[in-house]
């Protein structure tokens, strides 16, 4: 890192320290940053921001991001959702208003993905279908594997091999929503071993995203448990503990 600000508000999102890390940031931003270390520092913020559930403004923070033209590797930090998770009034509204931006695609992509189930899924589907054709190839990425989610579940293996393959055509850090949601799918199809898979995937490829990590492995850990395979369970816990350590 350039600046020693900048430097600390990293060690911090490294150590899961976010309450500090929304404190450091924006000492770190004014230290006389490059352009790409303020983008990367940003994104950090934006899934520290996500992990303690302020999605709005998660959301605000990524759409500053986008205005920047990032690289694409950094829209893996875009708080979409990729379950079934509903959002809460404060989350839905900004997700109106990010839907109705007709000039900017990163906010269309955000508010279409939280209202997908909602009584606005019908213009959000709309959105959705329209950005797939967006000329920002990563969003029209993104909006493509989003659309997945209304693929009523009993079709989901008949779906899942083409799943699998857009999936791995994408940048390795875009792959991270996608897996999320197969997992989530897998798992409430009764596709508990494949799910299994999913999961284990996100907590061997996605240590810089700690926070999604953990929930991937507790998320195995959960149903591994409910089998009564405890002792699969408490490798996959140890496995989180062990992300969660503060480097040295």
């Amino acid at each position: 890192w350039r600046t020693a600000e900048a430097a600390q508000a990293h060690q911090l999102y490294v150590d899961g320290e976010f309450d500090e890390l929304l404190k450091a940031v924006p000492a770190a931003l004014e230290s006389n940053l490059v352009q790409w270390q303020q983008r990367l520092l940003i994104a950090e913020l934006v899934q520290a921001v996500e992990g303690q559930g302020k999605t709005r403004a998660a959301g605000a923070y990524f759409l500053t991001l986008a205005a920047s033209n990032p690289p694409p590797m950094l829209f893996a930090s875009m708080p979409l959702c990729w379950t079934t998770r509903e959002p809460d009034p404060v989350l839905r509204d900004a997700a109106l208003r990010w839907l109705e931006k007709k000039d900017d695609d990163a906010a269309r992509l955000l508010g279409a993905s939280w209202l997908l189930f909602t009584d606005e899924q019908a213009a959000a589907q709309q959105a959705l279908a329209q950005l797939q054709s967006s000329p920002h190839a990563t969003i029209s990425q993104l909006a493509v594997a989003q659309g997945w989610r209304r693929v009523p579940p009993p079709q989901t293996m008949a779906d899942l091999h083409r799943w699998f393959e857009f999936r791995d055509k994408l940048l390795p850090p875009l792959q991270l929503g996608p897996t999320e949601f197969m997992a989530d799918r897998l798992q409430r199809i009764g596709q508990v071993e494949l799910a299994i898979g999913e999961w284990s995937r996100i907590g061997s490829q996605y240590a810089d995203q700690p926070l999604r990590c953990q929930q991937a492995l507790g998320d195995a850990a959960a149903q591994l448990k409910r089998l009564g395979r405890d002792e699969e369970a408490q490798r996959f816990e140890t496995w989180k503990k062990e992300l969660r350590k503060p480097s040295q």
